[in-house]
């Protein structure tokens, strides 16, 4: 009776077998893993904070010769930024353009002199209009593949700058006081090298980036139109310009987020 059954259980299972097989789920190969990447084309804003410091020297005609110059400007710089990038397993290379309105602004001032029939005194400014820069950027991807996408880079190329130098002379006598005021704007064009950080925010196309940027623009000569007020003549001797600029921006990157 044993042998029997256990014939009977054997012939059972296997003529179930092929339809268990039938019902069982095919294996499948896993969905290969999206990671985020660096590369396309994004656009964005920047807002921030600059410095200058131009080197200029103004000697103006009285006895003995007085000097002034070294102008120091600071203010605010805000505007737009359009880009591309290529991304080579954890590194990333890209260029850049941006450009900026700013209200970097700063003068200096020469003592008073007195003169017999009255006072004078000289103010030269300089401001900051605009800024601009065609930049190359390489980086590298240091968190790629956690939560928080992470890219550090450097960066450098062309910078163009259009300023103002402004001549203020006041002028005392018996009657109302008379202030003769001169503007210059000019172009000037130089280098840019500097370095900043982006991040992903969360599981977007957003880029967050704080940077930090130098730009130079070398010795300025005949920068400034020499002009007459009052008793009082001066020289101009174009200086040294540069300009530092710390800022935050927000961009957006077009092409969706794919593997390297």
């Amino acid at each position: 009776m044993k042998k029997f059954m256990m014939c009977l259980l054997s012939a059972a299972a296997f003529a179930a077998g092929p339809a268990i097989a039938a019902d069982m789920p095919l294996p499948t190969k896993a969905p290969p893993i999206v990671g985020w990447s660096w590369a396309g084309f994004y656009v964005g804003g920047h807002g921030g904070y600059g410095w200058k410091e131009n080197s200029f020297s103004d000697t103006l005609s009285v006895a003995p010769l007085v000097t002034i110059g070294n102008i120091s400007s600071k203010g605010w710089v805000a505007g737009a930024q359009a880009g591309y990038n290529w991304q080579f397993g954890a590194w990333v290379v890209g260029f850049e353009i941006d450009g900026s309105a700013t209200d970097i602004h700063g003068s200096v001032t020469s003592p008073v002199f007195p003169f017999f029939i009255g006072n004078e005194q000289v103010t030269d400014a300089d401001h900051v209009k605009q800024l601009g820069t065609a930049r190359a950027r390489v980086g590298y991807a240091a968190t790629s593949g956690s939560a928080w996408n992470v890219l550090l880079y450097g960066t450098g190329g062309l910078a163009w700058e259009r300023f103002a130098r402004e001549q203020t002379t006041a002028f005392t006598a018996v009657g109302p006081t008379t202030i003769d005021i001169s503007s210059t704007p000019r172009n000037l064009f130089g280098w840019v090298a500097g370095a900043g950080a982006e991040l992903q925010l969360g599981n977007t196309n957003w880029i967050a980036r704080a940077e930090y940027l130098h730009y130079e623009f070398g010795n300025v000569e005949g920068s400034f139109t020499t002009i007459t007020g009052g008793a009082v003549t001066s020289t101009d001797n174009g200086g040294r310009q540069r300009i530092d600029v710390v800022r935050g921006a927000l961009s957006y990157k077009f092409t969706p987020g794919s593997a390297y």
